[in-house]
Order: structure tokens, then C-alpha cells, then sequence
């Protein structure tokens, strides 16, 4: 290339890697009870490799059938001149089966047997066969059995529903929709066969999810509390927080937001309190984080459960979320979750939804950042921890100006004290050295691949409680 002119070239390129990005919340997973499918029909497929005799038998799912010159009942199989003839015979006898005919079609492709579950995702994997005698069956291939695809529907606005969907079950997604001053980000749809007990396969996929508020609108009461079990685990020990909209359950929780209204009446239908959780879960990531859904009004409902206010006021401080009726509109009563019980280090802010939501997202915003440009990617240095210091301050300034939180009140440094106990812990220094040393020092001091950092902030809450006085 030709010389010319020396040159000065100054480039400014954002600094993103460092930088704590706010996240967009307000997600809504829905799991239905629908026959629609992206379940999964469990499947075998079995090929007779050595044709049967006379009184040989095979077993398949606890039945016994036994090979006959001439099929006499239902649990028998005629013996045929070749392996494909006796592959037919023994697929009409698993039909001719009154028990296995409830749950499986078999059907033959030359000697080739596929079994195949009858309510796709109802848990009904084939099992293997197993033989006696000079018969001789082999596993070919198996599909499990499961309740939910690994693709969710992802609901944007009604359009999105599937017209496969049940009424009802349309019905639950619109009401979640609805939202509040805006619509919930989009809802995730995980759907399982009317016949399946239990959630195991769909609380699988979930927690790989991205989303913030579970509703399951067909919920038994024996299963709600299994479910709160569920979410307080993945909130503790997968440090997935998440929450859920549970009919009755006194949980005790900031995951758990408790619905205790018994009647729901809107102009075309009486709702059970499960079924109107979808609508409070839609409410909740309907509000913006700047506001709460206390006295969020619900313009659909003409009647509900009446309380007095001394009733109102123990139904809050038990935890419960409801609607009341203030006289001219129906509304929600106050934005509490199930949280009652303080302890050491959990206040009262643990009953608000709105500051355990904006917990919830500071703790998850900067778990993300750290996780995807941070852990890894620089030496562990002074410099490079003031590096994330610097982006974590940032983002608490972001807050502040989006008043999540309260101005010059929130900050980021290294953890003294923790980090002391580090160095004395791992023989670096003694007692003595340590008193000795100025604050600087130790917070300049190498941790090895430890990171120890405090912060302090003061999450703004909304408007509640006024207290005006009048002198007259």
C-alpha cells in the first residue's frame, strides 16, 4: 500500500462489555390443561427378529401373551409362517387387549411392531418387550412420553392464541393479557394432556425458561402447595427468582403471591379463585416497576367477596392478595405477597410485590452481566474489580433516574470486612498485620479468584399510605 499523510485516527466504541444493561420484565408462564399438542406421544418400535413357536410368550406392560397355532382369546396370538405374519399378530392382540387398548394403537410394517401412547404426553412410554422361548423381539427405537414440547407458545397479543386451544383455555390467556397499564411482556403457554397428574415434565422446561410469574388456571388444591415448594427452591437453592400466582396458599413467601377471593363474577362468567389467577399474574407484570398494583382497578369485575376493613386489614397482614369493593369500583386491595414472617434480614419490604419485583431484577441484572462479561474474561486485579464496581454504580444511577430508586442513596464498593476475614482465613496475613494495615491496602490486596463486593440501595415504593392533617 501507498504512504501518505502520517494520521491521528480516534475511535469511540461504547463500553458495553462493562456495563450493566437493565432488563425488560413482566413475563407470564401459563401452564394449561389442553389436549392441543406439542406434547409428546410415547413411543416404541419393536422388530421380531426370530419367529415364535408354540407356547412362546411375550410380556408387554404386564401382560402376558402366549403364541398359539389359533388365536383362542385375547391373550393369545396366533403363531404365523414368518416373522412379518406373526409381527401383524401380535400388534391385533395388543389391540384386542381391553387394558392396553386404553393407552396404546400398535400397528405392523412387516415384522416391525410400533406401540404408540393414545393421549399424547399422558406418561404412557411403551415398555420393552421381553420373550420366552425361540421368539426373539428387539428394541428398535423409543420416544418418552412428554407432557410439554420444548417449545412453548410465545403470546404476544390474541392473535398469537391457538384456535386449537379449548375456549376456556383461550379465555385464560386474554384474561392474563388484559395487564394493567400495559399488557404483560408476552405469556409462555405450556400445554399437557387433560389425563396428566402432576407438572414433573413442564416445571423441567421452566426452569430453563426466561419468566417471572407462573399461573396454572386448572390448579388441584392438592397441588398448589407443590408448586409453592417448587418455586421457593428454584428461588433458593437454583437462584432462579421467579414467583407464582397460587389460589390460597398461605406460603409464607415473597415468591408466593397468595389470591384469596371465593367469588369473581364478571358480566359472562363466575370465576373460581385459581381460574382468576391468571388474571392477577397479567395485573402484576402489567405494572410498571416505577408503581405498584395496590388499588389497581378491575373495570370487568360486578361482584366479589365483601369484607369490612378491620377483615381487609387481617387478610393483608396474613399475606393475602384479593379484590375489594370500595364502593364505587372493584379493585385490588393492597400489592402484597404471601410474606409474613420477618426474620433477620427479611423486612417488611419482603411483603411488597413491587420491591421484591424490583429486588428480583437488580439481583438478576447484575448476575446476568457478571456472568456473560465479567467471570472469565479479566484477571483479578484491583483495577479490573473497580472495573465492575464502576459498572454496578452505573447501573444503580440508571435506577435513580428511572426512580427504582432513591437518589444518592445506593452504592457498590469492595467488602472490607469480608474480604479481611479472607485474607486472614487463607493465612495471608495474621490478625496483627492486618490491624496494621491501612483499608486501601487490604482492598488492593490479591483474593486469588474471589470477588467480595457490598452494595447498599433504597428502592423506592409508591404511593400507599397518606396522612394528611387539617388544621382548621
Amino acid at each position: 500500500m501507498s504512504l501518505g499523510l502520517p494520521s491521528i485516527t480516534i475511535a469511540f466504541k461504547s463500553t458495553s462489555a462493562t456495563a450493566v444493561e437493565r432488563s425488560t420484565r413482566g413475563i407470564v408462564a401459563m401452564i394449561l390443561k389442553d389436549n392441543i399438542s406439542n406434547a409428546v406421544a410415547g413411543s416404541r418400535t419393536v422388530v421380531v427378529g426370530t419367529n415364535f413357536a408354540v407356547n412362546d410368550t411375550i410380556v408387554f406392560d404386564g401382560v402376558t401373551f402366549t403364541a398359539m397355532t389359533a388365536k383362542e382369546d385375547a391373550n393369545d396370538f396366533e403363531v404365523g409362517t414368518d416373522a412379518g405374519t406373526t409381527a401383524a399378530n401380535i400388534a391385533t392382540a395388543i389391540n384386542d387387549n381391553t387394558t392396553l387398548n386404553a393407552l396404546y394403537t400398535a400397528a405392523a410394517n412387516t415384522n416391525a411392531i410400533t406401540v404408540t401412547e393414545k393421549t399424547a404426553g399422558g406418561g404412557n412410554t411403551p415398555s420393552a418387550f421381553t420373550t420366552t422361548g425361540t421368539g426373539a423381539i428387539s428394541d428398535s427405537s423409543v420416544t418418552n412420553s412428554s407432557a410439554t414440547g420444548l417449545d412453548p407458545y410465545t403470546i404476544y397479543t390474541e392473535d398469537d392464541i391457538p384456535s386449537g386451544l379449548t375456549a376456556n383455555n383461550q379465555e385464560q390467556i386474554e384474561l392474563a393479557l388484559m395487564g394493567y397499564q400495559t399488557a404483560p411482556k408476552h405469556i409462555l403457554v405450556y400445554t399437557q394432556g387433560t389425563t396428566v397428574t402432576g407438572y414433573a415434565d413442564t416445571l423441567l422446561a421452566l426452569e430453563s425458561a426466561t419468566w417471572d410469574y407462573l399461573v396454572i388456571p386448572d390448579i388441584a388444591a392438592t397441588d398448589v402447595m407443590t408448586i409453592a415448594t417448587w418455586i421457593k427452591g428454584l428461588r433458593t437453592t437454583k437462584d432462579k427468582k421467579v414467583k407464582a400466582v397460587l389460589p390460597n396458599c398461605a406460603a409464607d413467601n415473597e415468591g408466593i403471591v397468595n389470591f384469596t377471593n371465593t367469588k369473581i363474577v364478571t358480566a359472562d362468567k363466575t370465576y373460581t379463585t385459581a381460574q382468576y389467577c391468571s388474571r392477577i399474574a397479567g395485573i402484576i407484570c402489567g405494572t410498571p416497576m416505577t408503581i405498584s398494583c395496590t388499588f389497581a382497578p378491575l373495570s370487568e369485575v360486578v361482584d366479589c367477596d365483601k369484607y369490612t376493613k378491620d377483615q381487609m386489614d387481617t387478610k393483608i397482614g396474613n399475606g393475602e392478595l384479593f379484590i375489594m369493593f370500595d364502593g364505587t369500583k372493584y379493585k385490588i386491595a393492597r400489592g402484597v405477597n404471601s410474606f409474613v414472617t420477618t426474620i433477620k434480614g427479611k423486612n417488611d419490604s419482603f411483603k411488597k410485590i413491587k420491591l421484591v419485583d424490583c429486588m428480583d431484577m437488580i439481583h438478576d441484572d447484575i448476575k446476568d452481566t457478571a456472568n456473560d462479561s465479567y467471570i472469565g474474561k479479566y484477571a483479578n486485579s484491583y483495577d479490573n474489580k473497580c472495573l465492575l464496581i464502576s459498572a454496578i454504580q452505573g447501573y444503580f444511577d440508571e435506577l435513580e433516574l428511572e426512580g427504582l430508586l432513591d437518589p444518592g442513596k445506593n452504592s457498590c464498593s469492595i467488602d472490607l470486612a469480608s474480604q479481611t476475614d479472607y485474607l486472614l482465613s487463607n493465612g495471608d496475613y495474621t490478625k496483627a498485620e492486618l490491624a496494621a494495615m491501612k483499608d486501601q491496602a487490604i482492598k488492593e490486596a490479591n483474593t486469588r479468584d474471589e470477588v467480595f463486593l457490598a452494595a447498599a440501595i433504597k428502592i423506592l415504593d409508591a404511593i400507599e399510605t397518606i396522612t394528611l392533617n387539617i388544621s382548621i
